[in-house]
């Protein structure tokens, strides 16, 4: 998987997979991480809003499933 760019923002794998493991631990889970609102995603999980756009983005790139978890 190839880190993505966003501007002169550049999420880390580790960021990803930081904000993915939180989001399984939270009662809100993978969906709310892949379908809330992007600020509110953001702000829940301590993240910046470009790393929730990479998770989205490359989901199926770092999890190997096209589908969230409940």
């Amino acid at each position: 998987m190839h880190e993505p760019t966003y501007g002169s923002f550049h999420p880390s794998s580790d960021d990803m997979q930081k904000l993915i493991a939180a989001a399984r631990e939270d009662p809100l889970g993978t969906e709310f991480l892949l379908e809330g609102d992007l600020c509110a995603v953001a702000i829940t999980f301590g993240a910046h809003v470009f790393t929730v756009e990479a998770v989205r983005e490359n989901w199926y790139e770092i999890t190997g499933s096209n589908k969230q978890e409940k």
